[in-house]
């Protein structure tokens, strides 16, 4: 997978995470709220994930 591919999925999963808590922020059901909010922090760990095997790649591939 080359660098690019990989920004911009990392990209996509970090504006998911943002986009859902936004959403969750407005909602007034306490289902919607937990559920925005449990899609936000799953989008958000996956985007830590891929950052983080990024910054990995790129360390090793200096070394």
């Amino acid at each position: 997978m080359n660098l690019t591919t990989v920004l911009k999925r990392t990209w996509t999963d970090w504006a998911v995470a943002v986009y859902t808590a936004v959403t969750a922020a407005r909602c007034k059901s306490p289902f919607l709220i937990a559920l925005f909010t449990a899609v936000a922090l799953t989008a958000a760990v996956i985007g830590i994930r891929k950052t983080r095997q990024l910054i990995r790649a790129e360390t090793d591939a200096r070394h």
